[in-house]
């Protein structure tokens, strides 16, 4: 009986197989890569965020023992990319002789058994995949706050460079107001959160954000890049940039003027002795008044302030005025500069609340630049007499070869700049040396006069015109037909047509029609204010309203001679038109160069309180009634 049982039992055991795999569980040749096991985690342990473990920590990894055993199983990287599990058929003849061998009463269980290993199988677990590559970047993730209060500056300055490093845009909060009171980023003299240089394939977008400033600082700067847009932002500074002061006493006959103001300036004193600082004399309007040196000026009470001027200013009793706020107005050279730039450039949907000096100084760009939507108005928080944005250029564009595009622009025209909107020329080239083969030698004009030996921009292909600022005289026109390296630092030129360059040609000046941008346009905009427009540039279905209009030799550093200037389609408001050439320095009008002047012409435009001057009785105009 006892013998029976026990071959029953062990007839029972023998009966026993491992159980079937399915095809869910393990593939016929399975092959696991390292990339596999990178993506394995053990099934009881706690995801720490990543998802991924190295393949190195699957060595030694524990599953936890069955049940129905004392014993744990091992799994190492090799098994868990071994093909098929072990055979269990010698477990199996073990089981039988321990059967064989159980006391002859067993209990219900006779003897320790392990269950045949099952096939091995991958933990099961949840695979994190790697979140997608950045597509766009947002200033908030950098701290940036955009309260008002806090200074984002170096959080917007940290967000901005790494636009720059990764070329993807970067986005500010709608609606908010991001307050810079310092930056990090730098490229002299500037200094801003906003700085792109030697960049390509960069987006701003502000989304209507406003940026208020210490104005310190530079709003922004974009130099030797390409590609770039900034677009969607308003920019302003913290304080503001003027005050309105109404004459109540004078001394040295009118040199010190005692001024009340319409708010408390922002420095008790400032030294303006070596700073182009002026006021302007408003109540009788703009139209004719001129700048009025400053030399210093002094807080002398609540709302008060007395200012040395470099001369006497005829100012009266309850005359008012527009001074700079002490140590802000006309402190800074530009705001916002543009130079040196090779691919085409975008700005657009911008506002300009305010400008301690030049807005944008835009120099030697090889680049179109386009500005749309960009508009000049007083900051909408400021309850002022009147308005002011800018005391100097609007847009101060020199030595740039290629065409700049103004689109639907608007300022403010009774709140906007009280100096030029547009000077759109090029820096002149001063003659050193006329050597034996007819080649020039040339220096930058500007730089020469400030005792810097830079060279006059010239390619082979440029048109040249020389004229005699001094005598008066136009010498010729000739087309550059090569350049090389001058001794001292300049510009050697040679000339397809030298027949006209003598000795008397070292003391003219050159113009270069290259570098005065060319094919620049205007279009469905509306400006107020004074204008230089000298060369290839077309006004086209807008709105100018004028203290005056330029379009001269005027004996400065500034030039070419002037020509092919279009007004189309355009309301032209007060103001008169000079055509002319005058030397201010001289006080002398030159009419042999004057009568080089040509292509100012208009088309299909209408005239409100509008006057021509030509003094010299020179000047070629077409088309204006």
């Amino acid at each position: 009986m006892v013998l029976f049982i026990a071959l029953s039992f062990a007839g029972c055991l023998s009966e026993v197989s491992p159980p079937e795999v399915s095809d869910n569980d393990q593939d016929e040749n399975p092959s696991y890569t390292s990339d596999t096991c990178e993506s394995i985690m053990p099934p009881d342990s706690e995801d720490t965020g990543s998802g991924i473990q190295e393949s190195s920590s699957l060595t030694g990894l524990s599953v936890p023992a069955s049940d129905e055993t004392e014993e744990t199983t091992i799994l190492t990287e090799t098994e868990i990319t071994t093909d098929e599990p072990e055979s269990t058929t010698e477990e199996s003849e073990t089981t039988e002789k321990e059967a064989e061998t159980t006391t002859k009463k067993p209990k219900k269980t006779t003897a320790k058994t392990t269950k045949p290993p099952e096939t091995t199988k991958l933990p099961e677990t949840s695979v994190k995949e790697d979140p997608p590559p950045a597509t766009e970047l947002y200033a908030k993730d950098y701290g940036a706050k955009g309260d008002g209060v806090t200074d984002d500056g170096p959080a917007i300055s940290m967000a901005v460079r790494d636009a720059i490093s990764s070329h993807l845009p970067l986005y500010f909060e709608p609606g908010k107001t991001y307050r810079i009171e310092t930056a990090t980023n730098r490229a002299n003299p500037f200094t801003s959160p906003f700085i792109i240089k030697n960049a390509s394939d960069v987006t701003i977008d502000g989304r209507g954000a406003k940026f208020i400033y210490n104005p310190d600082l530079a709003y922004y700067s974009v130099t030797e890049s390409g590609n770039v847009t900034i677009r969607n932002c308003t920019f302003d500074y913290i304080d503001s940039v003027y005050l309105v002061g109404k004459v109540q006493g004078l001394s040295e006959g009118s040199r010190i003027v005692r001024f009340s103001t319409d708010i408390e300036p922002v420095r008790d004193s400032f030294d303006y002795s070596g700073y182009t600082a002026f006021s302007i004399k408003y109540n009788t309007g703009i139209q004719g008044c001129s700048h009025k040196f400053i030399s210093r000026m002094d807080k002398t009470g609540s709302k008060e302030v007395t200012v040395t001027y470099k001369s006497n200013t005829n100012y009266k009793i309850g005359d008012k005025v527009f001074l700079p706020n002490p140590g802000i107005g006309h402190v800074k050279g530009e705001t916002i500069y543009i130079g040196q730039n090779r691919g085409n450039l975008l700005f657009e949907n911008i506002k300009i609340n305010a400008s301690g000096s030049f807005v944008f100084s835009v120099k030697g760009n090889d680049a179109e630049i386009t500005f749309r939507k960009v508009d000049f108005v007083p900051s909408e928080t400021m309850s002022r007499e009147i308005g002011m944005v800018a005391w100097r250029d609007g847009y101060h564009c020199k030595d740039n070869r290629k065409p700049i595009y103004w689109e639907n622009c608007y300022m403010d025209p009774h709140g906007g700049l009280f100096d030029d909107v547009f000077n759109v020329s090029c820096t002149l080239g001063a003659i050193t040396a006329i050597n034996q083969d007819g080649s020039l030698d040339a220096l930058n004009i500007e730089f020469k006069n400030r005792g810097q030996n830079v060279p006059f921009d010239c390619r082979a292909g440029d048109v040249l015109d020389f004229y005699n600022l001094n005598t008066g005289v136009f010498c010729g026109t000739a087309e550059v037909e090569r350049i090389t390296s001058a001794p001292g630092g300049g510009t050697r030129i040679y000339l397809k047509d030298h027949s006209f360059i003598s000795e008397p040609t070292l003391d003219c000046v050159i113009g270069n029609r290259a570098t005065c941008a060319p094919g620049s346009t205007i279009k469905n905009c509306i400006f107020s204010g004074s204008y230089r427009f000298l060369r290839d540039i077309s006004i086209l279905n807008s709105e100018l309203y004028i203290r005056s209009i330029w379009i001269m030799v005027e004996g400065s550093v500034e030039g070419p001679l002037p020509g092919n200037v279009l007004f189309r389609n355009t309301q032209l408001h007060g103001g008169t038109l000079q055509i002319d050439a005058y030397n201010r320095n001289t006080n002398t009008y030159m009419p042999d160069i004057a009568a080089q002047i040509n292509g100012i012409r208009a088309e299909n435009c209408e005239y409100f309180y509008f006057s021509f001057k030509c003094k010299t009785g020179k000047c070629n105009l077409e088309g204006f009634n």
